[in-house]
């Protein structure tokens, strides 16, 4: 009899899947736009004219918040740059990860722009 799987487990691994499947300037786009344009205009302050005229683009295309996309962005983010210890650990509720991304960039503008640089921005070589 197969070993019954774990629903949260498999709902997590299709959201890393997502996430992975996702190209890096569009990562940036959405976790942009997730944000609110207070916050954005500071963490472009951060970012080359060359980097927001690749970025404008890409959010222009973005014709809505899916929330389970930007989750999964958000939530890479964090982990790719080990900040969820920072907020008390991972976070379960799709609401709560979005508002602790807008909570840790108003805080830290030109940090994410520099982040995003190394994660997303950046030309790949």
């Amino acid at each position: 009899m197969p070993i019954p799987r774990d629903p949260l487990h498999e709902a997590a691994a299709i959201v890393k899947g997502f996430a992975a499947r996702v190209k890096p300037l569009h990562k940036a786009a959405i976790l942009l736009n997730c944000l609110s344009p207070e916050v954005t205009v500071e963490v472009s302050r951060g970012l080359t004219e060359r980097e927001i005229k690749g970025l404008l683009p890409e959010m222009t295309r973005l014709q809505h918040s899916n929330t389970i996309e930007t989750v999964a962005i958000v939530n890479e983010f964090f982990h790719l740059h080990r900040l969820w210890p920072t907020l008390g650990g991972p976070l379960d509720d799709p609401g709560e990860i979005v508002r602790a991304m807008e909570r840790w960039a108003g805080r830290n503008p030109r940090r994410l722009a520099k982040l995003l640089k190394e994660s997303w921005l950046s030309p790949r070589v």
